[in-house]
């Protein structure tokens, strides 16, 4: 994806709920509540899983970069 490391870190951060350094589905789902209304499970799910580049089920730093 090519983030810069300072703007990969702050997803992570705010999104992290576990504390854990990766995102799960679940925080994934939460980090974008707001715009659920616009978004359909499927579109989350695609979107999700465009972050997941290893296919792990969470979402890493090393993913963002």
């Amino acid at each position: 994806m090519g983030l810069p490391v300072r703007d990969a870190e702050a997803i992570i951060s705010n999104a992290d709920f576990k504390g854990n350094k990766n995102i799960d589905y679940g925080e994934f789902l939460a980090a974008t509540i707001n715009l659920q209304n616009e978004l359909t499970h499927e579109r989350l799910w695609t979107l999700f899983n465009a972050f997941d580049t290893d296919n792990s089920g969470t979402i890493t730093e090393d993913n963002l970069y």
